[in-house]
């Protein structure tokens, strides 16, 4: 009774656009129009960088970008392709610092990061760090406060890494500039041991998250994995 009221007195929006959604359109937290801009990351994909592949047998195999320079972590596992109404809802998140729409594209598929999270329950998870005058600027953390929605509440979540300095904005720069910007920007505040996931909001061209990666396993950690809202292609 009392959620009926709060969607008459409050109906919830469209994580894309924001328009007001149908009672049909609730269950996927965005409207018609926005739903057929939503794509899934599937199979046929590379299994080490998540990256949607066209193989005409139609099985994951290793990309020639990952075969030539392993990333830091063993796989990524992402759940949309950054596009369409997936990005707009994350991309408003970050300029409004207003995590609600990002919030509701997590909600529209929590059994896909509750059933991760119970994969990887045995390990620790972590994000990318910012660094503090950073964390200033913009008010608050993306990357953790996706993670605090998808995973917190079923994983063991840790902060190993700290950011030893500040990096390029990396919005507007290639691969070869966000790789050269992103170098040795992590640091293990101390010795860790065991497996680790890294979770990010948005992996585009995999920079931060390698970056992250090398910097857990520098630290002592045997295995490193990384979990993505949403991935770029």
């Amino acid at each position: 009774m009392f959620g009926a009221i709060v969607d008459v007195l409050f109906p919830p929006r469209c994580f894309g656009c924001g328009v007001h959604l149908l009672a049909s359109e609730r269950a996927a937290s965005c409207c018609g129009a926005c739903q057929h801009t939503v794509h899934a990351v599937t199979s046929p994909m590379c299994p080490r960088c998540a990256m949607p592949r066209e193989v005409r047998a139609g099985i994951d195999t290793t990309c020639a970008r990952c075969l030539a320079s392993p990333p830091g972590f063993a796989a990524v596992h992402a759940r949309w392709i950054y596009d369409g109404a997936v990005s707009d809802a994350i991309r408003r998140s970050k300029a409004s610092g207003d995590p609600s729409s990002m919030f509701a594209l997590i909600d529209s598929d929590e059994d896909w990061f509750a059933e991760l999270a119970r994969q990887f329950a045995a390990a620790q998870w972590t994000t990318p760090p910012v660094h503090p005058g950073d964390l200033v600027a913009r008010g608050w953390d993306p990357a953790r406060a996706a993670l605090r929605r998808a995973c917190a509440r079923r994983v063991e979540v840790a902060d190993p890494l700290h950011k030893v300095r500040t990096t390029t904005k990396q919005a507007h720069l290639g691969r070869s500039a966000r790789a050269a910007a992103m170098r040795g920007a992590f640091a293990c505040i101390e010795p860790i041991g065991g497996n680790w996931v890294v979770f990010d909001d948005v992996m585009t061209t995999g920079a931060t998250l390698h970056e992250a990666a090398r910097a857990l396993r520098r630290g002592g950690a045997s295995n490193v994995i990384a979990v993505v809202v949403a991935r770029s292609v």
